[in-house]
């Protein structure tokens, strides 16, 4: 997800929403793919992320 430029805010939230059914550290392969739907709201159009929020996971 890193690789895709996706915040690490949503990143933390998709990992805590699948915390019960995969750990991310131990449990994913090379070629394991992942979805995820997510708007964020930013400061005065800057980099500085007020908000996330995931819409949808896979």
């Amino acid at each position: 997800m890193v690789s895709q430029n996706i915040p690490p805010e949503v990143i933390l939230s998709f990992a805590d929403t699948f915390a019960w059914q995969i750990d991310f550290l131990t449990d994913t392969k090379q070629g394991d793919s992942f979805k995820v739907i997510y708007e964020i709201e930013h400061i005065n159009k800057k980099n500085k992320v007020l908000s996330s929020k995931i819409i949808a996971a896979q």
